[in-house]
């Protein structure tokens, strides 16, 4: 960097360059001490690239002035690209980075202009004898021009790389941390689908087991007390609980085929869950509590054709509620109603509603669990729950679920289970 002369300098430190030649003669060693002088800060140029860059700047500029040849030497000539090029490529804070190289080669250019204006560099380089210009610009301006378009341009192109390479890190580590990012929703993801397919596999076993279990376990409770003194009533307890018994064999079978997940359709329409055509059938087997069925359609056909999804939610509510009432009420009768029809906007729902007049059993406060699968199931459709005691008296059990929203939640899941 700098003006010319370097060319023109004495190889024994003695030149024709202007007054700071003759100031300074430095011997061999004291050259090659001060070469590695330049050198010596690029140690650190990682940890603190920007200062690296002033000092070897700074050092260079002096040594200029002390010894051109030394400085135009390729050692320091190579130590300052590597100083400039370094934090370009490697700084963080880009402004302090910006601000410190324009400054640095305004200086530079500031020295350039002063060594030509007030030192023997022009002589030197031209000639003293040297004519009048032929072109637009005299000698010496002209090569004033040279020498700091060179410098301009070189640490530009420097510079230039080092932004290159900044730039390419920096979408490196981008494509990086969004793969990372990527990787944890997606790790999110599959965590979530896991706790939701625990959830529905809960809330499937209680359904499935919990339901007939206690049913069992108060049927056969009450055959045991009235086997002596009334046998016929008790036969139809022991009745009750062989129902119940092959009716939780015949849903866990459903369940456990379910959960292979079976390829074959014919298997997976062998394996269905009920449905709202059940319905009718479950009152009519319940355990314990004589049910009465009611279905008002606004259309023909309209229960046989709603989705399976909603069918079986309907159908695990329903059949929630029957148990509730047999557990935890004084109630020996209970009214199921199942409505599909349209709202006040034109939209199909499908309801079913668990009626009962009963008062709480002393003593049978449930754990909530079946209740909280009921709200958990209309959640992920978009339904609505009414669950609390009657003004008149009793418990009701009312669900609300719009068929467009549930079927459609339905053919997605049924399409991410195919895919898996």
């Amino acid at each position: 960097m700098g003006p010319p002369g370097a060319g023109r300098y004495d190889p024994q430190g003695r030149g024709r360059c202007g007054v700071a030649a003759d100031l300074f003669h430095f011997s061999r060693p004291a050259r090659h001490a001060l070469a590695v002088l330049v050198v010596a800060p690029l140690a650190w140029r990682r940890r603190r690239p920007v200062a690296v860059m002033l000092v070897v700047g700074f050092q260079l500029l002096v040594l200029w002035f002390a010894d051109p040849a030394l400085s135009f030497g390729i050692g320091t000539q190579l130590a300052f690209l590597v100083a400039v090029y370094t934090p370009a490529a490697w700084a963080r804070n880009r402004q302090l980075l910006l601000a410190a190289t324009f400054g640095m080669l305004a200086v530079f250019l500031a020295s350039t202009a002063y060594a030509f204006a007030f030192t023997g560099f022009v002589d030197a380089a031209i000639g003293a004898d040297a004519g009048p210009a032929d072109g637009l610009f005299s000698p010496a301006t002209a090569l004033l021009l040279f020498w700091m378009l060179k410098d301009t341009v070189t640490v530009a192109t420097v510079f230039a790389l080092g932004q290159l390479a900044w730039s390419r890190a920096k979408a490196a580590a981008l494509a990086e941390e969004q793969a990372e990012t990527i990787s944890g929703q997606a790790a999110a993801l599959r965590d979530q689908a896991l706790l939701a397919e625990r959830l529905r596999i809960a809330r499937d076993l209680h359904d499935v087991v919990a339901g007939h279990v206690s049913v069992m376990g108060v049927q056969a409770a009450g055959a045991r007390k009235t086997l002596r003194r009334n046998p016929e009533l008790a036969e139809q307890a022991l009745e009750n609980v062989e129902v119940s018994a092959r009716g939780a064999v015949d849903q866990m079978r459903s369940l456990v085929g379910t959960l292979r997940g079976a390829d074959d359709p014919s298997t997976n329409d062998r394996l269905a869950g009920p449905g709202a055509g059940d319905l009718r059938q479950l009152a009519r087997e319940a355990a314990g509590v004589r049910v009465t069925y009611h279905a008002i359609e606004d259309a023909p056909d309209a229960i046989a054709s709603l989705p399976p999804g909603v069918g079986l939610i309907l159908y695990r509510t329903a059949a929630e509620a029957i148990a509730n009432v047999h557990r935890h009420s004084t109630a020996t009768t209970a009214s199921l109603t199942l409505r599909v029809g349209r709202d006040g906007q034109g939209k199909r729902y499908a309801e079913v509603e668990v009626l009962d007049s009963g008062r709480p059993k002393a003593g049978t406060s449930g754990t909530g669990l079946g209740l909280l699968g009921i709200r958990e199931r209309l959640t992920s459709v978009g339904g609505v729950c009414e669950v609390g005691p009657r003004v008149t008296g009793g418990y009701r059990v009312r669900v609300r679920i719009p068929v467009a929203a549930a079927g459609a939640v339905h053919a997605q899941s049924t399409a991410q289970d195919g895919a898996r």
